[in-house]
């Protein structure tokens, strides 16, 4: 039986594509999606939003994943310095790749600006305690196992209202300091 040369092509094609889609697993991974909300409980950069709400999260360029790895005697971010822990705040989700390595964790979102920086500043994140503050969940616990995805599911990042910004200074529901 002799194949069509199309044919003959396709099946050399087709294997060479299948080695070229492995995945290298060194770990398990973490995906997780977000979502930012005006602490006034209006969608950032939506309609009804506040204006300083709204020029914040412009300013929201990525989020980073920090997985503080437990019980090994030191509370360790396995995701310090990690692109592949860093997503594009657009995007609304991420995922780390097969890279973490098995253990449990404490894993945190950190919101970001275009040079990395944390938004609100270390006094602020992750708690948000003060009312001027970016406000992320608490960290939640989950246990990574080789191989296996641990879904965060999707996250809250509360962006502040108020004070106003200097291009929004005066707005409603926002306290008017002398």
């Amino acid at each position: 039986m002799r194949l069509r040369p199309a044919i003959a092509m396709s099946v050399p094609l087709l294997g060479a594509g299948l080695l070229a889609s492995c995945l290298t697993i060194d770990g398990g991974a973490i995906e997780l999606s977000w979502v930012s909300y005006c602490a006034s409980g209006k969608r950032a950069g939506g309609s009804g939003a506040s204006c300083s709400c709204n020029e914040r999260v412009a300013g929201l360029a990525s989020v980073q994943l920090v997985l503080t790895r437990l019980g090994d005697g030191a509370a360790t971010d396995a995701c310090a310095g990690g692109a592949t822990c860093r997503f594009a705040a657009p995007d609304q989700q991420g995922n780390s790749g097969f890279r973490v390595p098995p253990g449990e964790y404490d894993i945190s979102l950190l919101p970001l600006d275009a040079s990395g920086q944390v938004l609100g500043g270390p006094a602020c994140v992750p708690d948000g305690s003060v009312g001027s503050c970016w406000q992320t969940p608490a960290p939640l616990r989950r246990t990574v196992v080789a191989g296996e995805v641990v879904s965060i599911g999707s996250l809250l990042i509360a962006v502040p209202d108020c004070p106003g910004t200097a291009s929004c200074p005066a707005e409603s529901g926002c306290p008017v300091t002398p």
